[in-house]
């Protein structure tokens, strides 16, 4: 044990960081100690920076993490979340100022970096998924980009560090493992986060989230739940390299007025899961509703429109109002017929294909929604079944249109 407390506290003054697990190989519950691979630690000290966000009317100045991921025009690009810049949809003011780009016009960013300033500029953001994109012109001393690792091939009890400026605290890492993985929580409208027992608090928004094992960024830190003991929320590095190609300006996504199954509703089975089908699309033929249970939990799933917008306000459009789009008015003469209504879908049609990808859940419909273009035709194959039990497979050609202020909670797509 001495010898054993020698090694470690050499290794220690050596600048290696070590964390105690409980070791399980003899069952006598002896710690052992494992290192963290120094590549994560410098993950954190070169290419993590605090923002600070002044904006024109806010009574605080706000400040959150980022991290460096690469640089284009000599032009360092830092990662960050979408609120750390400017407003979340949280309600149809705000999403409509959000879509017009009024909420960053007095709004300056300042990036710091070992206790220096520097002048940060907007490039992008994504509010459906809460990421952005600043740069910084200037040479920063000692400032390096991080790699980015795939988090599709993690795992629950993956060992992770946290990265950010908690309360304003700059430079802490906390320590933890990937607790689960495909979890939504409600704080924007495609969730798919990676939840973690490392600590995130205010501050570490928009830090990475680093894997112990191959020192690459993982997740980008998004929120914790307060009322709950070591649960954070990061959002999978694969999302934001999906999306950072388009982050210039703010991306606006596509929204066709269909709204979807709860979560949970696939565990349905028996009679209970029929209960729920005829709750959804009110038809009381039990042949009809057999048939639709086997189509959505069979083998060849797909996912369940549970019911059609008709009518949507035509002043939601954006800027370039509805140029381009072949619109119809409603039946009184007030707003606009839905994309969904347009088209003929109707509630209780089951969504196969958006166009040659097959949609098995409602993640992988709402994702090949937000990543059409509004304004450009999509395909849709459905199943329909008839009252009589009669089941027809149909193809519809839908026009999506940008996303309306009150479907910004998640409820309609």
């Amino acid at each position: 044990m001495k010898n054993l407390k020698r090694v470690a506290g050499l290794l220690l003054l050596s600048g290696v960081f070590f964390f105690p697990i409980l070791s399980i190989g003899d069952g006598s519950g002896s710690w052992a100690v494992e290192a963290i691979k120094p590549d994560a630690i410098s993950v954190c000290n070169k290419s993590v920076v605090q923002i600070q966000r002044s904006a024109i009317g806010e009574k605080d100045d706000s400040l959150g993490s980022g991290f460096v991921f690469g640089r284009l025009n000599g032009r360092y690009q830092i990662a960050t979340n979408a609120h750390m810049v400017g407003l979340l949809p949280e309600d149809a003011d705000k999403m409509r100022t959000l879509y017009l780009e009024q909420d960053l016009e007095n709004s300056s960013f300042w990036i710091i970096f070992q206790n220096k300033e520097y002048k940060g500029y907007f490039v992008g953001r994504d509010p459906e998924i809460d990421l952005a994109i600043l740069e910084v012109a200037s040479s920063i001393p000692g400032l390096e980009p991080a790699p980015l690792g795939d988090s599709s091939t993690i795992i629950p009890g993956h060992p992770v560090i946290a990265c950010g400026n908690p309360h304003g605290f700059t430079n802490t890492v906390t320590d933890g493992i990937i607790s689960a993985i495909e979890r939504m929580h409600g704080l924007v409208s495609y969730e798919n986060y990676l939840q973690t027992n490392a600590a995130i608090n205010p501050g570490n928004s928009g830090g990475p989230l680093v894997s112990k094992v191959t020192g690459e960024v993982i997740g980008i830190n998004n929120s914790r739940i307060p009322s709950a003991n070591n649960m954070g929320f990061s959002i999978p590095i694969n999302i934001f390299k999906s999306a950072s190609a388009q982050m210039k300006g703010t991306v606006k996504r596509s929204w066709l007025g269909i709204k979807l199954p709860k979560q949970g509703f696939r565990d349905g089975d028996g009679m209970r899961g029929l209960m729920r089908l005829e709750s959804y699309v009110g038809k009381n033929d039990v042949t009809v509703l057999q048939k639709m249970r086997q189509d959505l939990f069979g083998k060849d799933t797909g996912v369940l429109v549970v019911e059609v917008e008709r009518i949507v306000d035509g002043a939601v459009f954006g800027a370039q109002g509805t140029r381009g789009l072949k619109m119809e008015s409603g039946e009184d003469g007030k707003g606009f017929k839905t994309p969904a209504f347009r088209a003929g879908i109707l509630r209780g049609d089951i969504i196969k294909y958006i166009g040659s990808e097959r949609v098995r859940t409602n993640k992988d419909l709402i994702r090949a929604i937000f990543m059409s273009v509004p304004g450009n035709t999509i395909s849709l194959r459905i199943v329909r079944f008839m009252q009589d039990g009669e089941r027809k497979e149909l193809t519809f050609t839908v026009q999506p249109i940008i996303r309306p202020p009150k479907s910004a909670s998640g409820e309609s797509y």
